[in-house]
């Protein structure tokens, strides 16, 4: 009987083939075997023991057997082109005859979201087999798990309906990843930088200079939209227009890189170039956009040295005859001087940088071996002075921004003195070449160098250890020196020779640009394609562009031009 268990007895212990065969199943049903080829097991008869065998049937038209043909498993790295992938398994399906089949996915586990299969209808032979696709969608799961997708059916004939699971293991590599992110900016007024956000968690990941190539480590792996905001002094920028626009869609794969590139260009606002004219006791105020004299500043008696403040609000020029301080306010370009002799008399005072919070004044006084410390809250006045030894004859002064230092070379003892600007005294001498003039620190403040007069050459000082690398040599009597934003080429004014060195700081090859004669100062513009030099001797500005290295404007100034600087508008 059907559904019955039935026992054989007396049977001499052996190895017996036993088959099962059907009689009278239901009238228009075929009976099948469960698996297909069990209708002859074999069993043993143990002496003094019992053999069993089962065997299963089915014998409804209208029942459907499905059993999955393997498990799937599968690693997914999180970032990668297929983070939407569909994984396909072939369902082993027995006994369907003139039925239709049709399959609904219920998610038992996270990241897939449906399952597809066409509906099948017709006959379909026992064993034969459907293949179901599973689309996993990465982004919505970045974690391991172990678990399975439930999927049930209904036969289009008698509606019986049943459900399979298939088992799932998948393993996500969510190692983080880096985003490299790339700015050109053009134009007259720059941002100080940009933020790098998130555009779909709202939140800034990074900055980036307007002219430059970051690299922002520890991003997890995926897709994003990364917008790019620019901002000047604190606050947005709107004067920015991008190609294509300031929102990319980057992919950032498992432990490897994605890319974004950016280029904008912004406009607004004039970039002024300020000409210290040592002979005519004024200044010359430039529009560089135009390389045309917008008028002549009367300062002290000559004016030597020439500085802006970084918030664009005022131009300090020395008067090294008079001793005197000319303030400049850049909005009316009216000029107020101190008393004389305010920076000392007889002080030799030139040189001068501005503090990178604008309050402070920072002038090397060869007169006195000591750099003067202006505070300049109005009025003017005397914060303190740093002693730098007897006999040091400082000269030139920069001062980096990021480091916190100034650096002053001491043209007598032929070093540079490294002054904290948090403490306002000196913590480091570096040995540099004879008769130190001039210096100029690279973007990445690991490097300062170092014009040598005397040796007409330009040192590189390693400023983690202060040790010297082979020299350069340029033209004659070298007095000025300027860096590139990008760190890739210095220029240097040479007053003997008559010419502008250009060196390859990377290569470390060396051309020359004929301008003016004597040029004593050099200056960069805002966006880093011009060279300004002014020339003693012709009383002009040469205009390079560094493009090509080519002059392509001569502006005549005041007389006998010491000392150039270029400042862009604050926006």
């Amino acid at each position: 009987m059907a559904n019955e268990a039935t026992e054989l007895k007396d049977l001499t212990p052996d190895e017996y083939t036993v088959s099962l065969v059907p009689i009278d199943p239901p009238d228009d049903s075929e009976c099948v075997y469960v698996p297909e080829e069990s209708f002859e097991q074999t069993v043993t008869v143990p002496i003094g023991d019992e053999g069993t065998v089962t065997f299963k049937l089915n014998c409804d038209p209208n029942l459907l057997s499905v059993t999955p043909d393997s498990a799937i498993s599968f690693e997914h790295v999180l970032g990668q082109p297929e983070c939407v992938q569909s994984i396909g398994t072939p369902l082993t399906l027995m006994n369907l005859t003139d039925v239709s089949l049709s399959w609904v996915a219920s998610e038992s586990g996270p990241g897939f979201s449906h399952v597809d299969a066409e509906p099948r209808t017709g006959d379909l032979a026992p064993g034969a087999s459907v293949v179901v696709n599973l689309t996993y969608t990465c982004d919505s799961h970045d974690r391991s798990y172990e678990n399975g997708m439930n999927f049930s059916y209904t036969t289009g004939v008698g509606g019986v309906q049943g459900e399979i699971e298939i088992p799932i293991t998948a393993t996500i590599d969510d190692t983080p990843g880096t985003l490299t992110v790339t700015t050109v900016t053009t134009g007259a007024l720059l941002p100080d930088h940009y933020d790098v956000e998130d555009v779909e968690d709202g939140v800034v990941i990074g900055t980036i200079g307007p002219n430059e190539t970051k690299n922002i480590l520890g991003v997890r792996p995926g897709e994003y939209q990364i917008r790019m905001q620019p901002k000047r002094e604190g606050a947005d920028a709107d004067n920015c227009t991008f190609s294509n626009s300031f929102v990319r869609d980057v992919r950032v794969p498992a432990g490897a890189t994605g890319t974004a590139s950016f280029a904008a260009e912004c406009v607004g606002g004039n970039v002024f170039a300020y000409v210290a004219n040592s002979g005519s006791d004024n200044v010359t105020v430039i529009d560089v956009t135009t390389n045309t004299i917008v008028e002549h500043i009367s300062v002290g008696s000559s004016p030597d040295g020439i500085a802006i403040s970084p918030d664009h609000h005022f131009v300090y020029v020395t008067n090294i005859v008079s001793d005197e301080l000319s303030v400049i306010d850049v909005d009316t370009n009216v000029a107020t001087t101190t008393t004389s002799t305010f920076l000392g008399q007889e002080s030799g005072a030139g040189d001068i940088a501005i503090s990178p919070n604008s309050d402070f004044a920072y002038v090397p006084r060869s007169g006195f071996d000591d750099v003067l410390v202006i505070d300049l809250a109005d009025p003017v006045s005397v914060e303190t002075t740093i002693s730098l030894g007897d006999g040091s004859s400082p000269s030139a002064i920069t001062i980096d921004p990021d480091l916190g230092q100034a650096f002053v070379t001491l043209e007598s003892i032929d070093g540079v003195s490294v002054i904290s600007l948090a403490s306002n005294s000196g913590t480091d001498l570096l040995e540099v070449g004879s008769g130190p003039v001039a210096i100029a620190i690279t973007p990445d403040g690991t490097l300062a160098y170092v014009v040598g007069r005397i040796i007409e050459s330009v040192v590189p000082i390693l400023l983690s250890n202060g040790s010297a690398l082979p020299s350069l040599d340029v033209g004659t009597n070298p007095l000025a020196i300027v860096i590139t934003p990008d760190g890739n080429f210095a220029y240097v004014a040479n007053a003997g020779s008559d010419n502008v060195s250009v060196i390859n700081l990377t290569t470390s090859t060396i051309t020359s640009i004929p301008v003016g004669s004597k040029p004593t100062d050099i200056a960069l513009s805002p966006d880093g394609l011009f060279a300004y030099v002014t020339n003693l001797d012709s009383n002009d500005v040469s205009v390079i562009r560094l493009a090509d290295n080519t002059v392509i404007d001569t502006i005549t100034v005041g007389t006998a031009p010491t000392a150039i600087v270029i400042m862009g508008p604050s926006g």
